[in-house]
């Protein structure tokens, strides 16, 4: 397992999208996974290691949002 792992958000706007109960208007694009989480997607997350899968988000639109480091813990017990 690697020490440190990026991730990538990724967002898209959306046209012609009626405002939603959110005081700004924000709306969500929702990407289906396969399988029973399928439906609890709400972000299309990509890792930075795999610059095939964010070539094919931007062809479809995504542009980065904002990225997420995860540094795993050192055990000291």
């Amino acid at each position: 397992m690697p020490s440190e792992r990026t991730e990538q958000i990724l967002v898209r706007d959306l046209s012609n999208v009626a405002p939603g109960p959110l005081p700004d208007g924000t709306r969500w694009l929702r990407l289906a996974a396969d399988g029973p989480a399928g439906g609890d997607c709400e972000v299309l997350v990509v890792g930075d290691d795999d610059p095939d899968n964010i070539a094919v988000a931007s062809s479809l639109g995504f542009r980065l949002h904002h990225r997420r480091r995860y540094v795993r813990a050192i055990d000291t017990v």
